[in-house]
């Protein structure tokens, strides 16, 4: 290696000189216990013994050498994993024959505790909490020594260069290479690369500086050389905890936190400058530079314009770094002001790279105040912590945003929180994606709701045909009912007159009649045949779409009358008897008249008492005492009608949708779904009134109607 090389390697050596790490705290004088809570000295002292993952090629950093033929950890991660031994009070036991990515395969599936010199990625961040870094250095480009002089990465354009795998496929390195012509070689280790640029295969390398030298040494690969520095990230490393144990990790980065800048250049003299120290050739290349003035002038001149080049990126820096807080704080501004929920989240795989949760990053107000989830709770928590029955088809729709970076729009119920959402998802970086989502509950509900109405109308126009196709066969039978009363009754001298010519008794036949009930079916024939011209009149008004004919009406008896027809209901199917059930009346006699139509009001309570009775016989076990109570008051210009009962209730996703058209909650088969939305209509566009229900699972369910006493 030539002195010019040796002294642009020294140069850059000192100018990666590891610090203290950012965010770190001030050192603990040697001695001093460390400031550690009481629960991560509980958990300390119940985990003595943690196993670390050590990789077994990247000196300086770790590597893991025989000495004796026993494999032996060394490194720089070696010295600050003693460190941290002593500070701790535990006993790091290294893994030593697994490489890095065995040993991360071993920390996700929680085999290994902590790995002491581990790069920060998106990937490892589902299984691990990184500290802080504390250990970094450039990356350089190294040629052999014959090779023409580079003045940066540009210069490098149409020529081959080894890069080891995973810095290739960084997206740093992609950005830094986008737009120039290189020739990248992919290759498996450091080494590989120094070896193919030694060897001619490749015209350069791109590595990180304190692992080159360090091989560079070690394999005597001195026709090398740095030759320059490149705009490329410096490589950050840290320790790697495993996810579960955040104790464990704040305990190691208080532990990291302690270590003071004078055991940090120990560490790197140790594993850096002294080992460099040991060329003979380097110490007699430094006595000759130090000898040559022209050398000096040399070094004078590459710091100088060294530092001016630094004036440069660090004013250049200032520059973006203001325009980055102005942007960020307009960004702030929109994230916390739109109305739009907004989420940020990491996706996290199974072993086989399939989508399997993905965890919360970030949310704005408007997604606390869409969803009622509180970012403070759900921050760091993956989905199915949060919510367990998210079904994995959701997951899985968002892991192939997050893992092939197309977009996709879509509208998702979530059964969690009863919501419809109108969903855009996107991929803002890789392994994450974020959605923008509105909520559209409502306007579902009132496209609902329109659909609604086209079905009343339909239903009004199927009723008025019905009505009156029903009427002229009703007005004979009512007609023969009536007739038939007269025929049988005495006093007509007809009658009389008709009975004699068969030789019988009127009154005979009278008392026949009667032993046999026959009067009183006939009475229930016209009772009931003059009950259904009623509701076909309903159905005719209801149908017309017009202002329905009200007049003051004394509810306690249309209460009285709705409860005659009820006790006298009895539904072969569900085996429901009113007179097994307890009715409660609780009208008081100073009641309003109540402006209405008197057989509508009838018709909506009649439905009301039916469908608790229906409710109360459908109840397993049965309740010892069924009641229905139906009350009413005068209350703010309105009459308040209550129809409550003591069975099962229903649910809170059943109570949003009971008086939604061909909804129910009876079995398949005793219901149409139209009696609730039918009464609803009623008592809210006939009446103009309000129609609401209230229920608790288990103990009943109570419907309230309000209507004007002022026509």
């Amino acid at each position: 290696m030539s002195l010019s090389a040796r002294l642009l390697l020294l140069f850059l050596l000192a100018l990666a000189w590891p610090g203290p790490p950012v965010g770190a705290g001030p050192a603990v004088a040697p001695g001093a216990p460390l400031e550690l809570s009481a629960e991560e000295r509980r958990w300390l002292a119940e985990h003595p013994v943690l196993r670390m993952g050590v990789g077994r090629e990247l000196p300086p950093f770790q590597y893991v050498e025989r000495d004796g033929g026993v494999p032996t950890f060394k490194g720089m991660a070696s010295d600050y994993a003693a460190l941290l031994e002593q500070r701790l009070g535990v006993r790091l036991e290294p893994v030593l024959d697994a490489d890095l990515p065995r040993a991360l395969e071993l920390a996700r599936s929680r085999e290994i505790d902590l790995l002491p010199c581990v790069a920060v990625s998106p990937e490892r961040s589902g299984y691990l909490l990184f500290t802080s870094p504390y250990l970094t250095h450039p990356v350089v480009i190294i040629t052999r020594d014959d090779a023409p002089i580079l003045t940066g990465q540009g210069d490098l354009r149409g020529r081959t260069v080894a890069v080891v795998r995973n810095m290739a496929s960084s997206e740093n390195f992609r950005a830094a290479l986008r737009g120039a012509a290189l020739n990248v070689q992919p290759v498996a280790s450091t080494l590989e690369s120094l070896q193919l640029v030694a060897s001619g295969r490749a015209d350069a390398c791109a590595a990180n500086l304190a692992v080159a030298s360090y091989l560079m040494r070690r394999h005597e690969l001195t026709n090398l050389r740095v030759a320059a520095p490149t705009d490329w990230d410096r490589q950050e490393l840290a320790m790697g905890v495993r996810s579960d144990w955040p104790l464990l990790a704040s305990a190691v980065q208080k532990a990291l936190d302690s270590i003071g800048q004078e055991e940090r250049d120990a560490i790197s003299l140790r594993w850096i400058s002294l080992a460099a120290d040991n060329n003979a050739g380097l110490r007699r290349a430094l006595r000759w530079a130090m000898g040559l003035a022209g050398a000096a002038a040399l070094c004078v001149a590459g710091v100088l314009l060294w530092n001016r080049r630094l004036a440069r990126e660090v004013a250049e820096r200032q520059r973006a770094e203001a325009e980055l807080r102005a942007s960020r704080k307009s960004y702030q501004d929109l994230f916390e002001s739109m109305q739009t929920g907004f989420a940020l989240h990491q996706i996290l795989l199974d072993d086989q790279g399939r989508p399997r949760d993905y965890r919360f990053l970030a949310v704005n107000p408007a997604f606390e105040r869409l969803t009622g989830l509180a970012a403070d709770e759900i921050l760091g928590r993956t989905v199915l912590e949060i919510l367990p029955e998210t079904e994995p088809v959701w997951i899985e729709r968002y892991g192939r945003v997050a893992l092939t970076g197309e977009p996709a729009s879509f509208e998702q119920f979530a059964g969690a929180l009863d919501r419809h959402f109108e969903v855009v998802a996107y991929c803002p970086a890789p392994g994450q994606f974020a959605t923008l989502f509105t909520d559209v509950t409502e306007r579902r509900r009132a496209v609902l709701l329109m659909m609604q109405s086209e079905k009343m109308l339909s239903l009004g126009g199927l009723a008025a045909g019905m009505a009156h196709e029903i009427n002229n066969p009703l007005a004979g039978i009512l007609q023969s009912a009536q007739n038939i009363s007269r025929r049988l009754a005495p006093g007509m001298p007809a009658n009389e007159d008709a009975a004699r010519a068969c030789g019988l008794s009127l009154e005979a036949l009278q008392c026949y009649l009667k032993a046999r009930g026959i009067e009183r079916m006939l009475e229930g024939v016209v009772a009931s045949g003059s009950r259904a011209a009623r509701i076909i009149a309903s159905m005719l008004s209801f149908s017309r779409q017009e202002g329905t004919s009200r007049t003051p009406c004394d509810l306690r008896e249309i209460v009285e009358e709705t409860l005659t027809l009820a006790e006298n209901d009895y539904d072969l199917k569900s085996k429901h008897d009113f007179r097994n059930i307890r009715l409660v009346r609780d009208l008081p006699p100073d009641l309003p008249p109540l402006p209405c139509s008197r057989v509508q009001i009838e018709q909506v309570l009649l439905n009301l008492v039916r469908n608790a009775a229906h409710a109360l016989s459908a109840m397993e076990p049965r309740r010892p005492d069924p009641a229905i109570r139906i009350a009413a008051r005068a209350e703010a210009g309105q009459m308040v009608i209550e129809v409550e009962d003591n069975g099962p209730g229903f649910s809170p996703q059943a109570e949003k949708r009971i008086f939604e058209p061909f909804f129910t909650t009876k079995a398949p088969g005793q219901g149409t779904g139209l009696g609730l939305s039918v009464s609803y209509f009623i008592i809210t566009r006939n009446h103009g009134g309000g129609f609401e229900v209230r229920s608790v699972p288990g103990q009943g369910a109570s419907f309230v109607i309000r209507l004007p006493l002022v026509p």
